[in-house]
Parts: structure tokens; C-alpha cells; sequence
């Protein structure tokens, strides 16, 4: 059915109007007795918002789901706890709505079905597991809950528990930049405690690359397309660790190579034994190649398309910064490079690199531009009408550092202006602080002409939280807001500014528009659970865990006890849910407005916001009947704790000895936090706590 009435308003004193619509619209009209005037809703008419900063998570379907398992790697026929945080960001989901879980093997055949109710609870758990003779690989794990799909990766392999703790440390959070050497420490014990000594050890290197992106800056691509870059692993340390159990050595990830941009350093530290047997551990260090990155950005892209347009200038923006993502000062060379032409058919290497370091092809377009202190800087160029084709244009810094972008330049299909291009200026929106907490003023100015109308709207991932008109000062304008709890992660305030149709003061447009996210951050949110348990305890022997939450708040929490043999195998970190509900969140409404079609409605010169585009599967059967260890892992939960409780499990280990860690997730309807903490497990007929020799006959047994 179409044109068919959805919904209807009328506007209030102020002149705004609301109104839900079960369906989607495609037409919106408004009128007067006097007047009436339309505007079509429908997603290509939206007003652009890639040249500024709205990127982040979204909610699906209106819930967020935290999905998080008691380890990262399972041996088949192994329990596998999988529990669920579950936050619904507009509706209450209904006591008895379903809660439906798959497990999926390598092949995506469904190994087990479950379902579970909501019963107003906020937390799940689902207890699965795999057969024995089940294939390793990568599992895939399905929660569902109405419309919404959450998946998470299960990893089941045969896999031997660690009996040595292995810390790789280095002196920098991201290695590389200005340095080109960076000081790393090993350290390796028994996890019973013990001291192990004159081991001999290696440590391999494998750089992979990552998409270079950084945070205030990601409507700008920093990756070269140029760049052919391949990585073997290489041997960084080869030797014993001293009598302390320690080793220093240098690390130079990327001596001699050079990268698109990102790389992620894959360390894999072995530990051997005098019997010859190795503990293995694997640490991930970002690295950065160069200490400068340049990002270049094109605000004539429009949607997702890859085409400029020829005989127009051309803009092109540019952005410098240090590895942390900080803007600094730097000269930039670009260049643009004229490409041969290809058909869809082809699938070949175009081989880019030959085109940037051969003689024969010479850049049609070169220029030398610094940028300022603020790290950003730009150009314009112009392809005739006759050189339309493809084109590489790249941007460089001389610190090695490069990026680019290959795209069409071709005849526009037709002269002027072209509706639906976005023909507004951009409104530039500064904030005092980039960090506010709940209850304080959030201070934000925008220049703007006297005279004119701000309409304001607050808005995150899911609506508009509030809404006003202010009027505008010259030069600049204030707008105060209080930071709500409501706020958390974060808002986008969305300012258009609307002069009168009629002033020839000045030469700007109509109306201006701009949006800037404003991070908040509510203490309220932040859970502490904390554990008390004692810092010894006897394998075969029960012991008491205390669970509370130190600012006596409410909470649903599971408890898990897991050698740490078995989550240093792949640096198992304790899940913190509020790390991921709490992450900033991408801007979730579209704005439309008729001020594009105004004639008469622009002065001189104007820069228009444009969108752009934005293993194996089988073993040894007869292997796998020997069980060569029962993997000591314990689990309770969902529990709830009462506002001031405090909760006692008592837990019993199978006989073993080592460490344990003793993992506490928890949450409530808004706050997350978790907790962790070591325990040392000796076995029960050992007479010395943390004797080496008691490893040694508690895994003989």
C-alpha cells in the first residue's frame, strides 16, 4: 500500500513536532492555513555527515549483547561455559521472551540448540560442549534474541596446558615510531611459583598488517595502496633466561621493510624445559612503521562512490600525525598519477609501485604542502575534460610514510548544480573539554553570523535526547548543556544554523549545519566487584571465595577458577563488560531538511559538505581417546548479589598444582565492571608451599 496516512503532529510553542511512525516514511508534509511544503525521506536525500567525526559501535536492533566464555580455547569434549550480558537501549524486553543459542563447528553444522527466557534477568549462561572425537577449528557461537544476532568465535584445538608463566614486557605501549629499537624484558617462572632458572628460550616475530586508522580522524584514509608488503617470521631472541628467571634483549620489528601503514607484532615466546618439553605464549604489540602518518580525505565523493569529476576543482585534505594519533607539523608531497584503464573482468596485479617508482611514468599533478601546527592542511586540483580516466593520487611525507587512493575522474553528467549534492557549508563546532562527567556544564561554540536561529538537537545511537533553538551572536555562540547519565558513552550535538532568506549582510548560505560527538562518562556505570579468597589453597582440599562489590551495589556475577596454564596459551584477559557497552557509539539519526532547494539561498563562494564513501578439521582419531589432561576449570553462575551482600562459593580443585586465576564478571541493569586475582594451588601431600619439585610429581600422577 502507498501514500497511505502513517502518522500526524502538530508543532508545540516552540515549533516542534513528534511523531512515531510504525512503519518507514517516504514523504513528510507540513502546512499552515496559508502554506504547505514537503520533504521526502528517503535515504539518499540525508543530509552527509562524513566530513565529520560519527563513527563508532552500533546497537542491533536496539540491544547490545556481551558475550564472553570462562577461556579462548577449548579441547574437544571439553564444557564449555558461554555467558551473555544482554542490554536493551530502548524497550524492556518482556519477562518471557526467548533467548535462543547455537554452536556451530568449522563446517557450520549446528551442534547444539538451546533456549532460555529472559525472566527479567540481565545475565545468562549457557553450558555446551563438543564430542571427543569432534573436529578442532574455529567454532561459531549464535545468540539470538528476537531479531537481533550476536556471534562469538570458540577455538577448540588440542592443546597441552602451559606449566611455566611467560611475561613479555616492553618499554612502549606501540612499538616503532620515533623509535627504531625498543627494550623488551622476558620473564618465565613456575606458575606454582618457583623460580626457573636457565632455561633456554626464543622468542619469534611475525608482523601482520592493520588497518591504520586513528580515532579523531577516521573519515581519513591513512593506508597505501601502493604497498606490496609481505612478512615472514623472524627470530628476535634466541637464548637462556638468566638464574632469576629473566632475559632482556631489543626488538626492531620493521628494519628494512616498509608497510602500508599499522602493523600488529605477533610474539610468540617458547620456554623449554631440561626434559624438553615447552610452555607457549602468544603477545600482540601494535607497531607503528613510521613516526609520521599523513591521512588524505576527498569531500567530493558523493555516497559510496569512487568518481571525481574533471574541468572542477578538486579538493583534497590532508591530516599529519604522530604514531598516538596526535597532530604535529609536516611537509607533504602529492602526487597523482594517471592509471591505465581497467574492465571489471580483469582480476590481474596492477603492480602500482611500478607506475610511482618507474621514470616513464611521470605524475601529472605535483605539489609540496606543510601543514599547520593543528596537522591539517589541503589543495585543489583540476583534470581536463579530455585526461578524464583513473587515476592514483597519493600523498607522502619524507619520513617514508605514504597513502593514497585510486578513483575515476571523469565528465560530470551534467553542468551546475546538481540536486541531492549536499550544498550546505560546513559549521565548525568546538568543545571545551573532551571528557565530561555526569553533572557538569558541556561548553559548546560554534562561529555564526548575528541575527540568525541555532536549532540544537542532542542525539546518540538510538534518537534525539533533546532539542532548542538559540539565538545566534557574533562572532561566536555559546551553548551550555548539563551532562546527564542518560548521556553515556556519548552524544553528538547536532547545531544548523538558519539565517533570515532575505539578508545581504553576508555572503554565507541559508543555512550551515554541523555535528560533534562529546564524550561522557557516569561513575555510576562502573561496577568493582572484588574477591577475597586466601592467596594459598590445597588441590582436593575445599576452599571459600567471597564475592562482594565494594560499593556495596547490587549485581549478577559469574565466578570462574582456570589454570592459568590453559589462558596463557592464547593471553587470556578477564572480560570487562563495560569496556564494550560503554564504548563510544556511532551517530544514529538522519536529519533531512528542503534548504538545498532555496533559490536565491547562497552568496559567493561556497564549500559544500559531499558524502563520501564511506585448519585443520580432523586428526588422529585413535589420539584423542588418551585424555592426556582433565583441564582444572570451575564455574558458577548466573548468581545475584544483593546491594551490601557478600557471597561465599565454596570450590574444590582437582588434584593439581600451579595457578589459578579467580575470574568475576559482573553487572547490572547500567553498570558493569570485573575482577581477578591469582591463586597459588599446592597439591595436598605437599609439605613446602611453592616447592618446584611438587609440580613435578603432581603432573606425574
Amino acid at each position: 500500500m502507498q501514500l497511505q496516512l502513517i502518522g500526524s503532529a502538530s508543532s508545540d510553542k516552540d515549533g516542534f513536532a513528534s511523531l512515531v511512525s510504525e512503519r518507514k516514511p517516504f514523504l513528510l508534509t507540513a502546512s499552515t492555513p496559508t502554506d504547505r511544503n514537503y520533504l521526502k525521506l528517503n535515504d539518499g536525500a540525508a543530509l552527509s555527515v562524513s566530513s565529520f567525526d560519527v563513527a563508532g559501535s552500533t546497537p542491533e536492533k536496539g540491544l547490545k549483547a556481551f558475550i564472553y566464555g570462562e577461556r579462548d580455547v577449548w579441547r574437544p569434549g571439553d564444557s564449555i561455559f558461554l555467558s551473555v550480558f544482554v542490554k536493551e537501549m530502548n524497550l524492556d524486553i518482556p519477562q518471557d521472551h526467548p533467548v535462543q543459542f547455537e554452536l556451530f563447528n568449522p563446517s557450520d553444522q549446528r551442534v547444539d540448540f538451546q533456549v532460555q527466557s529472559v525472566a527479567g534477568r540481565n545475565l545468562l549462561s549457557f553450558l555446551t560442549q563438543t564430542a571427543v572425537d569432534a573436529p578442532t577449528g574455529n567454532y561459531r557461537a549464535v545468540i539470538r534474541i528476537g531479531g537481533a544476532t550476536f556471534t562469538h568465535r570458540l577455538r577448540i584445538e588440542t592443546v597441552k596446558p602451559n606449566r611455566l608463566k611467560i611475561d613479555l614486557k616492553f618499554d612502549e605501549e606501540i612499538l616503532g615510531g620515533e623509535k627504531q629499537s625498543n627494550k623488551a624484558t622476558l620473564n618465565a617462572r613456575w606458575l606454582s611459583g618457583a623460580v626457573s632458572g636457565n632455561l633456554k628460550s626464543n622468542v619469534e616475530l611475525l608482523l601482520k598488517p592493520i588497518k591504520t586508522s586513528f580515532d579523531k580522524y577516521s573519515q581519513y584514509i591513512f593506508d597505501n595502496p601502493v604497498a606490496d608488503f609481505y612478512s615472514e617470521t623472524q627470530t628476535v631472541f634466541d637464548g637462556e633466561i638468566d638464574a632469576s628467571g629473566d632475559a632482556t634483549f631489543n626488538v626492531a620489528p620493521g628494519k628494512g621493510l616498509r608497510p602500508a601503514g599499522s602493523c600488529v607484532c605477533q610474539f610468540t615466546t617458547r620456554v623449554f624445559e631440561k626434559g624438553g618439553d615447552a610452555s607457549i605464549t602468544q603477545t600482540g604489540v601494535k607497531y607503528a612503521a613510521y613516526p609520521v602518518f599523513v591521512g588524505i580525505n576527498f569531500p567530493g565523493l558523493k555516497g559510496t562512490s569512487r568518481m571525481l569529476f574533471t574541468d572542477s576543482d578538486n579538493e583534497i585534505r590532508l591530516v599529519t600525525v604522530d604514531a598516538d594519533g596526535k597532530p604535529l607539523r609536516s611537509d607533504v608531497e602529492v602526487t597523482i598519477y594517471k592509471l591505465s584503464y581497467r574492465w571489471w573482468w580483469e582480476s590481474g596485479d596492477e603492480q602500482l609501485g611500478y607506475y610511482v617508482s618507474n621514470n616513464y611514468y611521470k605524475p601529472v599533478f605535483t605539489q609540496k604542502v606543510t601543514t599547520s601546527a593543528s596537522g591539517e592542511g589541503g589543495l585543489q586540483f583540476n583534470i581536463l575534460k579530455e585526461e578524464w580516466g583513473r587515476y592514483l593520487i597519493r600523498a607522502s611525507v619524507p619520513t617514508g610514510h605514504s597513502t593514497g587512493k585510486i578513483m575515476l575522474i571523469d565528465w560530470p553528467w551534467e553542468y551546475g548544480f546538481k540536486a541531492g549534492g549536499g550544498a550546505a557549508t560546513v559549521l565548525a563546532l568546538t568543545s571545551d573539554k573532551e571528557k565530561y562527567g555526569t553533572g557538569e556544564n558541556i561548553e559548546i561554540s560554534f562561529p555564526a553570523p548575528a541575527g540568525a536561529k541555532a536549532i540544537v538537537t542532542i542525539e546518540n545511537s538510538t534518537g534525539v535526547i533533546d532539542r532548542f533553538r538559540v539565538n545566534t551572536v557574533s562572532p561566536n555562540t555559546v551553548v551550555n548543556i548539563k551532562a546527564t547519565p542518560g548521556m553515556a558513552p556519548n552524544i553528538y550535538v547536532y547545531i544548523s544554523v538558519i539565517q533570515p532568506h532575505a539578508q545581504s549582510i553576508n555572503d554565507m548560505p541559508v543555512r550551515l549545519y554541523g555535528v560533534m560527538p562529546v564524550m561522557v562518562e557516569d561513575p555510576g556505570t562502573r561496577l568493582e566487584p572484588a574477591i577475597d579468597v586466601a592467596q594459598e589453597v590445597r588441590s582436593g582440599k575445599s576452599f571459600e571465595v567471597k564475592v562482594s562489590e565494594t560499593g556495596r551495589k547490587a549485581m549478577s556475577y559469574t565466578l570462574a577458577v582456570v589454570d592459568e596454564g590453559l589462558l596463557d596459551l592464547t593471553g587470556y584477559k578477564t572480560p570487562n563488560p563495560w569496556n564494550y557497552f560503554y564504548a563510544r557509539e556511532a551517530l544514529g539519526v538522519k536529519s533531512w531538511d528542503i534548504y538545498d532547494y532555496i533559490l536565491g539561498a547562497f552568496g559567493g563562494t561556497l564549500e559544500r559538505v559531499f558524502a563520501i564513501g564511506g585448519d585443520e578439521a580432523f586428526m588422529d582419531r585413535s589420539a584423542r581417546k588418551a585424555n592426556r589432561f582433565v583441564p582444572v576449570v570451575r564455574f558458577i553462575g548466573p548468581v545475584k548479589l544483593e546491594a551490601g551482600k557478600t557471597n561465599t562459593h565454596t570450590i574444590t580443585l582437582p588434584q593439581y598444582t600451579g595457578a589459578v586465576r579467580v575470574m568475576v564478571v559482573g553487572g547490572s541493569t547500567r553498570a558493569y565492571g570485573s575482577a581477578e586475582k591469582s591463586v597459588f594451588v599446592r597439591d595436598r601431600s605437599c609439605c613446602l608451599p611453592r616447592h618446584p619439585e611438587c609440580l613435578v610429581r603432581g603432573e606425574r600422577r
